[in-house]
């Protein structure tokens, strides 16, 4: 894999309850409506523990596999653009993301602009 490692934590409040978030995060047709331009599979509407899947992002194709779901965090590893793991957990009223990764992409720049559209999109929706 080409890059570097990077690594990138933020937690953000939003007014949103538990399973609001969770569904936002899990639920792919919610996931669809915030996390453009980055694509997912028609074919999966929730993911789950084992779920394998890949999303482009433009002609950037990443891999994942959820490798832990339970009702306050969901891991994933990556293969692809970023080679790495993925950590979620989130509570009423917040959620985070830590990211571990090797990549030619700005992985913190990236992140940033990722979960503020989660921000709004759980804002919006409360």
């Amino acid at each position: 894999m080409l890059g570097t490692f990077q690594t990138h934590a933020l937690r953000l409040r939003v007014p949103a309850q538990k399973d609001q978030i969770k569904a936002a995060l899990t639920d792919l047709d919610k996931v669809r409506q915030w996390a453009s331009p980055q694509r997912f599979p028609s074919e999966i509407e929730r993911l789950e523990e084992g779920t394998v899947f890949s999303s482009f992002t433009g002609p950037i194709e990443i891999n994942h596999r959820v490798v832990h779901l339970s009702e306050d965090t969901m891991e994933f590893v990556f293969w692809g653009a970023i080679d790495g793991t993925s950590l979620w957990r989130w509570d009423d009223g917040w959620f985070q993301q830590q990211v571990y990764g090797i990549t030619l992409v700005p992985l913190a720049l990236a992140q940033t602009l990722f979960l503020h559209k989660l921000k709004i999109f759980l804002e919006a929706k409360s």
